[in-house]
């Protein structure tokens, strides 16, 4: 992922992106509690998804180059947050993360400061999934669903079969092979 944001912004811009987000490590594992960035935002979360029950957030920034920053943060939260059963099994009894909203539309921002926005929510994630009790960064869903798209595929070009898939599925790969260019 690297090579194509070095081509983008440049080596000098890429490596000051690095220098950014190793900043933030530095604070993350360095800063106490009552000081630390991601775990203040981290608690923030929490309180304000658990305890007030707030079910949705935003991210509005106001800068162009971070038009993309929502999409970002609601893979990275919803994803990695968004669980129903704890790192012991167990269905959880609270909500882990709220839905995240926000288009942008906005101008200016540097590499440096762009690493640390996004060092700061991975942290943040982090400490909230350890709170839950869940794990964010393990994406069993995207495995699952790897290992789905692998069988349809054939099937969608007419090389593998639907048994075993449900109907809906089964519907829907007969009109793409009756209507489609696979």
């Amino acid at each position: 992922m690297g090579l194509p944001i070095a081509l983008a912004i440049g080596m000098n811009g890429f490596e000051r992106l690095l220098a950014g987000a190793q900043a933030m490590d530095t604070h993350f594992c360095e800063a106490p509690f009552d000081k630390n960035l991601p775990v203040l935002m981290a608690l923030i979360g929490v309180w304000n998804t658990n305890f007030l029950g707030a079910s949705t957030s935003a991210v509005l920034p106001y800068n162009e180059s971070l038009r993309f920053l929502p999409s970002f943060l609601q893979q990275l939260e919803m994803e990695s947050n968004g669980k129903t059963v704890g790192r012991d099994g167990q269905p959880l009894s609270w909500q882990a993360h709220p839905i995240v909203w926000g288009p942008s539309s906005c101008r200016g921002s540097t590499p440096f400061h762009l690493g640390m926005l996004l060092a700061t929510y991975e942290h943040k994630v982090f400490v909230q999934g350890v709170v839950w009790g869940i794990n964010s960064f393990d994406q069993w869903g995207v495995e699952l669903g790897k290992q789905l798209a692998g069988r349809l595929l054939p099937a969608l070009q007419g090389e593998g079969d639907t048994v075993g898939l449900d109907q809906s599925t089964r519907a829907l790969i007969a009109w793409c092979r009756e209507n489609g260019d696979f």
